[in-house]
């Protein structure tokens, strides 16, 4: 498969298993982890809303293992901006709040785009929605962040399914160009089926050498929902050079 590269790649893929689910082990995992962590937690306020980035989408995608995920598009003016707050409220069919990610201690990619280019359409996932029963809609706030000049250039290549025990994800090579180490490098992925969002997923790069490296860095991206016969969107935020 030919290279993707920038910040934001559309592919068409149709993997050949339409099991691509996350796991009900994983579900269970995650659900038990929000409860531990939303009771008494601290919570992290927006100081300002961006008017630069727009929420163009805000959807749930559940998957048939009991797992959920929110996709948020959003779709910037003006310079390219780093650290990105994105605060959700994720509600269940009745209108009650059953998640937020406002708790201070999730992880950055969580609650935060590491970077948004101007111009183009972007996607932000957030795949683990602790404790949410029943979740049925999300509303998403974009706060305020500070612009960079330079952009540091990350791609994928040879990106493609592959299935083990665990189930069917999606994988590939990760490339740095930036000449600068890349630390907890998210990739977001979401899956259209006739513009409606049938699957999203989130992977993290732990460590990302500039290229070329020792050796080739890899991806492994599990979906909630199935993204079969689905065009889906690659999302790379690596953090921004100023």
């Amino acid at each position: 498969m030919r290279r993707v590269t920038g910040t934001l790649a559309a592919i068409a893929l149709a993997p050949a298993l339409g099991g691509c689910e996350s796991n009900q082990a994983r579900s269970a995992r995650i659900d038990a982890q929000g409860h531990e962590q939303i009771a008494g937690g601290k919570v992290v306020e927006l100081r300002a809303l961006n008017p630069a980035v727009k929420v163009r989408r805000a959807v749930i995608v559940r998957g048939s293992g009991g797992g959920s995920a929110a996709a948020i598009e959003l779709r910037a003016a003006g310079r390219a901006q780093a650290d990105v707050p994105v605060q959700i409220d994720v509600r269940d069919a009745h209108g009650r709040s059953v998640y937020r990610n406002d708790t201070l201690g999730l992880q950055p990619s969580l609650q935060h785009l590491a970077l948004i280019a101007p111009g183009r359409s972007v996607w932000w996932v957030d795949d683990q929605l602790l404790g949410a029963q029943a979740p049925a809609s999300v509303k998403a706030r974009v706060g305020a962040a500070h612009a960079v000049r330079r952009v540091p250039h990350v791609a994928l290549s040879a990106v493609h399914f592959e299935t083990d025990a665990a189930g069917t994800y999606l994988t590939g090579t990760v490339h740095n160009a930036s000449h600068a180490l890349q630390r907890d490098v998210p990739i977001f992925a979401v899956a259209q089926r006739g513009g409606r969002v049938v699957a999203a997923g989130r992977a993290l790069v732990p460590k990302l050498p500039a290229t070329p490296g020792p050796k080739p860095v890899h991806f492994r991206l599990l979906f909630v929902g199935s993204p079969r016969a689905a065009k889906v969107t690659l999302t790379v935020a690596p953090t921004a050079v100023s």
